[in-house]
């Protein structure tokens, strides 16, 4: 079931408040965010009309939590060499999709946040709510974006359908929400930029670390070996600088 609303402040934050009324897999599309979000509490940049906003409820108290931004990230993949077959796009750790542009330059178009639902007066959680922003139809409005960034019709100078976009993801987020998490890992594995890449990663509490990037662990961290061939595994932190 695809729900559309004109404007919301958020897809994540309206799906979290109206679990319980929503359906099991059902998938949230505003045309205009007035308070989008990203990782770390960062702003989503949201110009009406022009860009996929979306959230997909998963109803279930046994999830594999690394597997959400997994099988979302699919999803969009998926979704996106549909739209423009003759781009080139990867997963970037932890939950970006990239897209090589004419230059043959990486860029980000789009990101995925994962929220797991918790239940009232409790640690437990009943579900998941993952927001997904596409880049559609973006082109000089993108250079209000803090990164390099791209969308579709910089890529194609097509026009994206919104509504049509949306079919075509939810068909595809029902799809890899049924995959094992072992299937998961290994296809996001198979699909990653980052692999064979120098990078510096900022943890959580500030400090940096720099060298390779040598794997990933099905539980959802990104490992990586320094200069003398220490491994040191991160499950959360933002790559600042890296080699696309």
């Amino acid at each position: 079931m695809i729900i559309t609303l004109k404007s919301v402040d958020s897809t994540n934050s309206y799906a979290l408040q109206n679990f319980d009324a929503l359906e099991d897999k059902t998938l949230i599309v505003a045309l205009s965010q007035t308070q989008g979000r990203g990782r770390h509490g960062r702003k989503w940049f949201s110009p009406p009309g022009l860009n996929f906003y979306g959230s997909y409820i998963l109803k279930n108290d046994n999830l594999h939590i690394p597997s959400m931004s997994r099988f979302a990230s699919l999803s969009v993949l998926e979704t996106l060499k549909n739209f423009s077959p003759e781009s080139e796009f990867k997963i970037k750790w932890p939950n970006d999709i990239y897209a090589k542009n004419r230059n043959c330059e990486f860029h980000k178009i789009s990101g995925i946040l994962s929220e797991m639902r918790i239940l009232p007066n409790s640690n437990k959680y009943d579900g998941c709510v993952i927001g997904i922003g596409v880049n559609l139809n973006m082109t000089d409005e993108i250079q209000k974006i803090h990164a390099p960034a791209t969308s579709i019709k910089l890529l194609t100078a097509r026009n994206t359908d919104i509504a049509n976009f949306a079919e075509m993801l939810l068909k595809n987020l029902n799809k890899f929400s049924t995959y094992a998490p072992e299937l998961l890992f290994k296809l996001c594995r198979n699909e990653d930029i980052l692999i064979g890449k120098n990078i510096t990663i900022i943890s959580e509490d500030a400090s940096s670390f720099s060298g390779l990037v040598k794997d990933y662990s099905i539980d959802g961290a990104i490992i990586i070996s320094d200069k003398k061939g220490n491994l040191k595994s991160f499950y959360s932190g933002n790559i600042i600088k890296s080699i696309l």
